[in-house]
This record gives structure tokens, C-alpha cells and sequence, in this order.
């Protein structure tokens, strides 16, 4: 039960800061560098598929509890975190250079920029999970 816990919160965390990265801090940016590549509505804002983002926030979620919370001690939220970050870096790196090696035109400045962000969200979503995991 205490997992199921643990990955709700996660999940609540994950997609609340993914949604104000892809909404307003990185929007412009995504927008200028990949261009026709996205989905966007005719008045410019992004149109994401949400169906299909579900099952991602969930497994990256999953992962995380899995994988990376693990390895941390108990208590050692910050250990947390860097577990965490560095699942984030290889679960963002592998969806970025796999683009940035099979699509012409995706610039490897969003491959960098974006598995920083993995590391970030994962990050702080670990932490978050991981603290609510000792109490």
C-alpha cells in the first residue's frame, strides 16, 4: 500500500512540473527549435496527445519507484534525489538521442536540454515520494 502511495504522489508531482515546463518555461523553446515536428492547435499553444501521455507519466513514475527509490537509504531523501535524477537523465536520454540520431533536423541542443529536465522532474518527484515513503 505504501508504494501505491508513493507512486500517487509521484505521479501528482511528475505531471503538475511537467505541465508547467511544456506549458510555460519551456514552450517557446520547444516551439522555436522542433517547430513542424509538434502538435500544435492553430492558435500556436501545443496540442499533446493526452492518451498516450498517461501511460508515460505512469511508468516514469513506476521507474522511479522501482529502480531508482530503492537504492536510496531510508531517510536519505537527498540520496533519493540523485538516484532519481540519474534514472531521469537515462530515461529522457534514450527518448532524446534516439531522436537526435534517426530524425533529420532534431537539434541536440533539445536532446541536452530536455534530459536535464529528466533529471530535474525525477529529481524532485523522487524526493517528494521518497519523504512521504519514511513517514
Amino acid at each position: 500500500m505504501e508504494l501505491v502511495k508513493q507512486w500517487g504522489l509521484g505521479l501528482v508531482v511528475f505531471v503538475l512540473m511537467d505541465a508547467v515546463w511544456l506549458g510555460f518555461v519551456a514552450n517557446a523553446f520547444y516551439k522555436r527549435e522542433l517547430g513542424p515536428l509538434l502538435r500544435q492547435h492553430a492558435n500556436g499553444n501545443l496540442d499533446p496527445r493526452i492518451l498516450p501521455a498517461v501511460p508515460l507519466y505512469a511508468l516514469i513514475v513506476l521507474g522511479l519507484a522501482v529502480f531508482a527509490l530503492p537504492r536510496a537509504r531510508v531517510g536519505a531523501v537527498g540520496e533519493a534525489a540523485v538516484w532519481c535524477a540519474f534514472f531521469g537523465v537515462i530515461a529522457y536520454g534514450v527518448y532524446d538521442l534516439t531522436n537526435y540520431s534517426t530524425m533529420q533536423g532534431f537539434p541536440l541542443k533539445v536532446a541536452a536540454i530536455d534530459m536535464f529536465w529528466g533529471g530535474v522532474v525525477c529529481a524532485v518527484t523522487g524526493a517528494a515520494m521518497h519523504a512521504l515513503g519514511r513517514s
